[in-house]
C-alpha cells in the first residue's frame, strides 16, 4: 500500500512540474479511486490551477478545510499526508462528498499592479474582488444506488442528480447549481475529463448554462474521472472595502 501511494504521489509531482501555467485558477479534488470498497483507503489530491487534472501543488497553509460528509451527514476530517494530499477510509456503504476549501481573501488591481488585499489595506486601488474557492468530489462506496444529492454549507454548489455508478459512457448526467441553497439560473457550467481530447482554444469539452431551475444535462462521452466547474459573481456587501464577491467551485467524479 505504501509503495502504491508513493508511486501515485511521484507521478503527480512529475506531471505537475511538466504542466504549463495559466493565469486563471480553480480548485479541484482528484481521487485515486472513486468507487472504493468499505474499509479501503482513498487518497485525495488537491488540484490547483486551470489545467485539469494537474498543474500546481497547493502551498502549505493555503487550505482552510478538507473533510468528508458521510452518507448519514456526519463530517469527517481527512488525514493530511502532506500539503497537497489527504486520505480517508469509508467505514460504511454509501456516497461520500469530499469537500475542500481554499483560504478566502481579496485581490486588488492597483496603480502599482495586482496585489493581495482590499481598499482598506492597500493604497491606490483601482478595483477589488473577494474570492471564495471550493471543490468537491463524489466517492461511491459499495456500489450503485447511493444518494448523490449531498449538500455542504458552501454558498455555491454543484449537485449531481444521478449516481455516476448507474451511468455508462454516452449517458447524460443531470446536475443542479445552487447558490445560497437556491437554484441558480444561467450559471455557466464547464466540464472536461481526464481522457477527453480538447483543442488549443479551450480546455473544456462541454460549456452550457443552467436553466431556470438551476439544471443542466452534461453528456459523459467517455469513462474515467470528470470535473465540472462553475463560477458566480455578486456585488461585495461593503463597496468601501471591495467591489465584487467571486465564487468558484468544482465537482469531480468517476464514471
Amino acid at each position: 500500500m505504501m509503495k502504491k501511494m508513493m508511486m501515485f504521489m511521484a507521478s503527480v509531482i512529475i506531471a505537475t512540474f511538466a504542466a504549463s501555467h495559466v493565469s486563471a485558477h480553480m480548485l479541484w479534488l482528484n481521487a485515486n479511486k472513486y468507487a472504493p470498497k468499505t474499509g479501503e483507503t482513498v487518497y485525495i489530491e488537491i488540484g490547483f490551477g486551470h489545467q485539469y487534472p494537474r498543474e500546481e501543488l497547493v502551498k502549505p497553509g493555503r487550505m482552510e478545510a478538507v473533510y468528508a460528509i458521510a452518507p448519514d451527514g456526519e463530517k469527517i476530517d481527512l488525514e493530511k499526508v502532506f500539503p497537497s494530499f489527504y486520505k480517508f477510509t469509508p467505514k460504511s456503504k454509501g456516497t461520500y462528498l469530499i469537500m475542500g476549501a481554499f483560504k478566502s481573501g481579496f485581490v486588488s488591481k492597483t496603480t502599482d499592479g495586482r496585489k493581495m488585499g482590499n481598499k482598506k489595506t492597500l493604497e491606490n486601488v483601482v478595483s477589488c474582488f473577494a474570492f471564495r474557492m471550493t471543490a468537491s468530489a463524489l466517492i461511491n462506496c459499495g456500489g450503485s444506488g447511493g444518494d448523490t444529492e449531498i449538500q455542504s454549507d458552501e454558498d455555491l454548489q454543484i449537485v449531481a442528480m444521478k449516481n455516476p455508478e448507474d451511468l455508462k459512457p454516452g449517458d447524460s448526467l443531470p446536475v443542479k447549481v445552487l447558490f445560497k441553497n437556491e437554484p441558480l439560473a444561467d450559471a455557466e457550467i464547464k466540464a472536461t475529463c481526464q481522457l477527453c481530447e480538447t483543442g488549443k482554444d479551450s480546455h473544456w469539452v462541454h460549456e452550457t448554462k443552467s436553466d431556470s431551475k438551476g439544471m443542466a444535462n452534461i453528456r459523459l462521452s467517455t469513462g474515467g474521472p470528470w470535473v465540472f466547474f462553475v463560477s458566480h459573481k455578486i456585488p461585495y456587501s461593503d463597496p468601501e472595502i471591495c467591489d465584487d464577491q467571486s465564487y468558484r467551485t468544482s465537482l469531480t467524479l468517476g464514471l
